[in-house]
């Protein structure tokens, strides 16, 4: 039995970042989606999802997209099948006028903006379904697509895999997967910031967010030591992604999971990240950087 986390194995899946749309891209190859998981009709795990973040169609065919209410659609039919996740305005300005500074966009009493709409003279909300969908649109993928003993028979080197949880509350965007051993050779030939991850994690959150009160820490992806060991982390108390592997042998991968992510926002977020290092990685490897 193969794992990454001893060997690099040809590739079966992977992520892109593109930010003109901001979206996260999966290339799936198409002879592991004939062994893809089924989810019949009247799935008791689909049933509860739906009924839990109030999603109202599935579809499992991989033809035209996967998921939940359209949150992932098909973009290219090739050797891999490239699919689209376009990340969705969580935070949204309505159309009512703040109660609280009643439109004028300032505190009367202790000057300033108004600390309710900052400023924006109208009331917001957090549209959060949108975003569920298409996390657990790629939950239930990623979580199919964790192992593959059959081989794709590309060149291309699968980099890393990731497993996402989906809930609501604390802790209910979660993610954990491992590094390939040819992914962390680069990250340990690369130590210090990569900007290419904190760039894609700006852009992925003020999409589906806002940019107030974000600052140059506001998003952190760096190699710490001679051993790759990547600390990854973007807004919230402490969220982030780590090693959890504090011994890292020479030649193999390595494990990560994650701390404090507790909205779909903030783990697509990091997503975006990893999507980005993707790239990066991608294209150094394929230059023989």
């Amino acid at each position: 039995m193969k794992i990454l986390l001893h060997e690099d194995i040809p590739r079966w899946y992977s992520f892109e970042w593109q930010d003109k749309p901001p979206r996260i891209l999966v290339s799936i190859h198409k002879r592991f989606l004939e062994h893809l998981r089924p989810y019949p009709d009247g799935d008791s795990t689909i049933e509860h999802l739906k009924e839990e973040f109030g999603f109202t169609k599935f579809d499992w065919s991989f033809r035209k997209g996967f998921g939940f209410d359209d949150a992932i659609r098909l973009v290219k039919d090739e050797e891999f099948k490239v699919f689209e996740a376009r990340l969705p305005k969580v935070f949204q300005l309505t159309d009512k006028v703040c109660r609280n500074c009643e439109g004028t966009g300032r505190d009367e009493l202790r000057g300033g903006k108004c600390l309710y709409c900052e400023g924006k003279k109208k009331e917001h909300d957090y549209v959060w379904t949108p975003a569920f969908a298409v996390s657990c649109s790629l939950n239930l993928f990623l979580d199919s697509a964790y192992y593959f003993q059959e081989s794709s028979g590309t060149p291309k080197k699968q980099l890393l895999c990731v497993q996402l949880h989906t809930a609501h509350g604390m802790h209910g965007g979660e993610l954990s997967g491992v590094y390939s051993p040819s992914l962390v050779e680069w990250l340990r030939a690369h130590r210090g910031r990569i900007p290419e991850m904190e760039d894609a994690m700006r852009r992925a959150y003020v999409r589906m967010l806002r940019a107030d009160y974000l600052d140059n820490l506001s998003f952190i992806a760096s190699v710490e030591n001679d051993k790759g060991w990547l600390n990854v982390s973007c807004p919230g108390s402490a969220c982030g992604l780590h090693p959890t592997d504090h011994f890292m042998r020479d030649g193999y991968g390595f494990q990560f999971s994650s701390h404090n992510v507790d909205t779909p926002a903030q783990q697509l977020t990091l997503l975006a990240g990893l999507a980005a290092l993707y790239n990066k990685v991608d294209q150094d490897l394929k230059a023989g950087r």
